[in-house]
Formats: structure tokens, sequence, C-alpha cells
């Protein structure tokens, strides 16, 4: 959005600023999405208002320069269609002279022809600097037209009077625009001002959520790798129990057959050298054992 802003502002193209317009629009739902799912996170909790709130200064501010620059747009061009007209008769008033123009009706002529030069100048230069001090020189180069213009009296030359008052007729139209362009460069700035402070303020907001995240995903890896640690050594204990559990075992399982076995040698040994009182042991088991001693 900040590379289309960018881009809207330096070519203050229609197409820039509708795609523009949409990318804003598409943000906020998406974050609005993101807000849903994840929004009882602790690390958006408490953001919710302030990048909303962000957000909505940076779509308001969007929106007042994008139709300043609508307006601004528009009204260069009127500016220049009203223009023409002026233009037009004046260069028709300069061209009708003649040896029946008075001293005071040439130098009247002269006059308005570079007052008005200098007011359509101004307002040029002003559409290419996009200046205050040139949207000053604008305001002032405009009044002295319109003074200009206002002060000429009727001449009794009915082809210069009807002149004047075409010019006259022409004239709101043509400061009305050349102030609006003036006005909706000044609004644009201002818009702008507010959209680079608004952009400010999110980035900050937005490269704290990251740091946070950053740091809550430091804590969870930590706290994993302990829990692993904790789990290995547990493995380990239970491992090193079970070995100790089966060494035991199998002694005391030896040890019950190992035993009988070699009490049964040494009695069929004695029986071997002709002892027949010996008593026989085992007899008591119910096993393999139990019956070899039967036996």
């Amino acid at each position: 959005l900040n590379t289309m802003v960018h881009s809207f502002m330096r070519t203050r193209d229609s197409n820039d600023i509708a795609s523009t317009l949409a990318e804003s629009k598409a943000l906020t739902h998406a974050v609005e999405e993101v807000f849903a799912t994840f929004g009882k996170h602790r690390l958006l909790a408490s953001r919710q208002d302030e990048i909303r709130t962000g957000l909505a200064r940076h779509t308001k501010a969007l929106n007042i320069a994008a139709s300043a620059s609508h307006r601004h747009q528009m009204s260069a061009d009127h500016f220049l269609a009203v223009s023409v007209p002026i233009a037009t008769t004046l260069y028709a008033m300069g061209v009708h002279s003649g040896e029946t123009d008075t001293a005071q009706i040439a130098q009247a002529k002269r006059k308005l022809q570079a007052s008005f030069a200098s007011s359509r100048a101004a307002v040029t230069r002003f559409l290419v600097t996009l200046q205050a001090t040139d949207a000053e020189t604008v305001h002032e180069d405009m009044k002295r037209f319109e003074a200009t213009i206002n002060a000429q009296k009727v001449t009794g030359q009915e082809r210069f009077d009807e002149f004047i008052d075409y010019i006259r007729s022409k004239l709101p139209a043509y400061r009305d625009e050349a102030y609006s362009i003036a006005q909706a460069v000044t609004i644009e700035a201002e818009a702008e001002a507010e959209i680079n402070k608004a952009t400010t303020d999110l980035d900050r907001i937005l490269d704290q959520v990251k740091r946070t995240s950053s740091e809550l995903r430091a804590q969870t890896v930590a706290v994993q790798l302990a829990d692993m640690t904790t789990l290995h050594r547990s493995m380990l204990g239970v491992t090193g129990l079970t070995i100790l559990l089966g060494l035991l075992l199998a002694w005391l399982i030896g040890g019950s057959i190992a035993r009988p076995i070699g009490r049964m040698t040494a009695a069929m040994r004695n029986l071997s050298t002709g002892e027949l009182g010996i008593e026989i042991p085992a007899l008591d088991h119910h096993d393999e054992i139990g019956r070899m001693a039967a036996a």
C-alpha cells in the first residue's frame, strides 16, 4: 500500500488513485480478518484499537488526497478551458487596433495583456512546482488582473468596450478555477502530510508487534527446549530404572532355577555313591524341577 501511495502522489494518475483506494480497502478487510482469527491473542489484543485508528486515519487522509487530486486535475483542465477565450479576446483586441485607438486605450490594452499573461504564468508555474510561495503569487497576480479589468471604464469605443465586457464576464470562472487549484493543492499537501504521519505511526505499531512476536517466539522455543530436556532426562531415568529392574528380575529368576538344580545335582551325586538316606530337594515344586525330584 505504501508503494502504491507513493506512486499515486508522484503521478496523480486516476488509475493509480483507483488502485491505491482499492488496495487500502483490501488491507482494511485483511486486517479485520486477522483480528477475527487472532484478536484474542495477547500479541494483538492490546494493539487492535491502535491499528484500527491508524488505518482509519490513513484511509481518511487517502480519500481526501484522492478527492483533492481529482479536483486539482479538474480545476486545471477548467482553468485552461476558461483561459483560452480570454487569451483569444486579448489577442483580437491587440489585432483590432489602429488609428482609432487613443493613447489611453493602447495603454489599457498593454496593461490588460501583461496582467493576464502574468496571472496565467503564475498558475502554470504553480501547477509545476506546487509550492506555497507560488500559490501566494497566483492569488496576487489574479487580484492584480481582476483589479485591472474592474478599473477599466467605458471608453465610448464600442469594439473595445465589448472586449472588456466579455473578459469581465469570463473573469469569475477564470479566477475561481485558479483559486480552486490552489485550494485543492493545499488540501492535497495537508492530506499527504497526514498520510505520512499515519504511515509512520502504523509502521511503529507494526514494528512493535513484530518485536513482541519475535520475543514470544523465542520464549516459546526456550520453553519447548526446556520441556524436551526434561522429557529426555525423564526418559533416561525410566530407561535406567527399567534396566535395573530387568537385571534384578533376571537375577531372581536365575536364582530360582539355579539353586534347586544345584541341590538336585548334589543329591544325585550322593545317590550315585550308594547313599540312599538323603533328602531329595524340590519335591514340593510343581514344575520340571519338581518332576525331576519325584523321579
